[in-house]
């Protein structure tokens, strides 16, 4: 659990994970991240998958690293249709359907919101050699499995 200075629930912390330069991350699921998918399970609404883990980048991961902010990809389900689109891990999300990302809690309240079976586009910033270029993927929204 998650605790503010007040001694209030605000979170659920899921384990470390360590992703290629970044070791020992920690996962945590803000308590409204949780409602939402509650909610929507309780109401029979299926829930989007597009087949994404990811963590955010933080401003000092981005100044001392040169990350561009966004939601970092750690992991892209096989078969999943982030894979199919062509996302990668190391990828960053930063744009859904023309909504800005600067944090991967952001990409998750938005692909709450999606219904399977829509089409959305994303942008992310792949690392070349010297520098992060923005590529653009057309991908279809699945039913969670």
């Amino acid at each position: 659990m998650l605790f503010n200075l007040d001694g209030q629930v605000v979170g659920i912390i899921t384990g470390n994970k360590s992703v290629s330069d970044m070791k020992n991350v920690i996962y945590a699921y803000k308590t409204g991240d949780l409602k939402r998918i509650l909610e929507n399970l309780l109401n029979g609404k299926e829930l989007a998958y597009l087949g994404i883990s990811g963590v955010n980048v933080t401003p000092e991961a981005s100044g001392d690293l040169g990350v561009p902010l966004g939601g970092f990809v750690t992991k892209v389900d096989m078969d999943s249709p982030a894979m199919l689109a062509g996302i990668q891990q190391g990828d960053v999300i930063t744009n859904i359907d023309g909504r800005g990302i600067s944090t991967f809690n952001e990409y998750t309240g938005i692909i709450m919101q999606l219904e399977p079976g829509t089409t959305v586009e994303m942008t992310v910033k792949r690392k070349s050699q010297e520098e992060y270029k923005e590529m653009n993927f057309t991908m279809e929204v699945q039913k969670a499995k």
